[in-house]
């Protein structure tokens, strides 16, 4: 008779929820001249500095919509933090850290969904960088097997912006693992407007 194991994986560290949108350039140019901060207007949520409705990158505080670009949410792939695998009864039976080289230095796949990068976009193109900094726990998620955990079976995929590699998603033996959010603290925050090539 098989047996099912449910293991449940946790990702710990420094990461970020990072988003690039595009702006137009009169936006850009209205806050510029008004002298308006966009880290203020990013952290608006009582909607005090006034805009107008056609010149807002997007609706005050809601920094996240800007995002037709890029979008992504994990934490950062590096040898500051680390993956762990626990058991039922959450005794840690692997844990190892994630920097990318070390990674497949020991039978684990990594792979780079997308590469973002400003100064690769269109010349001239006006675009809104956002990102929120944290350090905890992000992804957790459980999947069941009928084996013992192989930590070989694990795929690791992520996304490279501007050199910071997020991890998004996960699979073990080539079927992926649902994760939600988990608890993370100590934000700090980068809200700025760029000229591709400016």
């Amino acid at each position: 008779m098989t047996t099912e194991k449910t293991y449940k994986l946790s990702t710990w560290g420094y990461g970020s929820e990072t988003v690039i949108g595009t702006v137009s350039k009169e936006t850009y140019e209205y806050f510029e001249e008004n002298e308006i901060d966009i880290d203020d207007y990013a952290n608006d949520w009582d909607d005090v500095i006034v805009v107008p409705e056609e010149l807002k990158p997007f609706s005050s505080g809601e920094w996240y919509n800007c995002d037709d670009i890029f979008h992504g949410n994990g934490v950062e792939m590096s040898a500051y933090s680390s993956i762990t695998i626990s058991d039922e009864d959450d005794n840690e039976i692997w844990t190892h850290n994630l920097d990318t080289y070390d990674l497949n230095e020991h039978g684990i796949v990594t792979t780079e969904l997308s590469e973002t990068y400003i100064k690769d976009l269109e010349k001239d193109k006006v675009v809104f960088f956002g990102a929120v900094i944290d350090k905890g726990e992000f992804n957790t998620g459980e999947f069941t097997i009928t084996e013992e955990f192989d930590p070989t079976k694990l795929a690791l995929f992520f996304d490279d912006v501007e050199g910071s590699c997020l991890l998004s998603s996960f699979s073990y033996d080539g079927v992926d693992i649902d994760t939600d959010y988990g608890s993370t603290s100590g934000k700090s925050s980068d809200f700025r407007f760029e000229v591709v090539n400016g």
